[in-house]
């Protein structure tokens, strides 16, 4: 019942972070509720992507909002990473990292999830954010990085990831070389 108000916005989900964290956690740990949270974790997703990931502008309860989400994330599937939540995230990350990049390292580090499937993916995005002149976004990035390595178990994905980072410390080294005056 909730949800569906929640879903046609009734309810301000975004002023009201509280609300949703309540809800979510009530119907995912209830046991008569878990095959409602099962039915309604489509509508959920739907949610977070509308307020957190796709959201045009930075929520001013935005990390609270984030964080409401933890019992969907606890949930999430990798087919519901694979095939909604990441593409969703890589692209806003591309598109508007200032909006979403804390909101994305909170996704990471609050899912189950082994990530090594999508590592180079959000490494590449992420790794290119760590060398901003702004350091909320420098900490941002470095935080999904650490985040995706600490949770990626494939040894080919680490390696992976190691040459990325790899490939943009040596472009900076070859800068430094290049502007020092010896």
């Amino acid at each position: 019942m909730y949800i569906e108000e929640l879903k046609d916005a009734r309810i301000p989900y975004k002023d009201s972070p509280e609300f949703v964290w309540l809800l979510m956690e009530f119907s995912s740990t209830s046991s008569k509720s878990s095959s409602l949270f099962e039915q309604c974790k489509p509508t959920l997703l739907d949610i977070y992507l509308r307020a957190i990931l796709n959201a045009r502008e930075k929520p001013a309860k935005g990390l609270t909002l984030s964080k409401a989400f933890h019992p969907l994330f606890r949930h999430m599937l990798h087919e519901d990473s694979q095939n909604i939540v990441l593409p969703s995230a890589v692209k806003m990350l591309k598109r508007n990292p200032e909006i979403v990049l804390e909101s994305v390292g909170i996704l990471l580090n609050s899912v189950n999830l082994d990530l090594s499937k999508y590592a180079v993916e959000i490494i590449s995005v992420a790794l290119p954010r760590a060398g901003h002149a702004d350091e909320g976004r420098r900490v941002g990035a470095l935080a999904i990085i650490r985040c995706v390595s600490q949770k990626s178990n494939n040894p080919d994905a680490l390696e992976a990831m190691f040459n990325a980072v790899k490939s943009v410390i040596g472009d900076l080294f070859l800068i430094i070389l290049l502007f020092w005056d010896f």
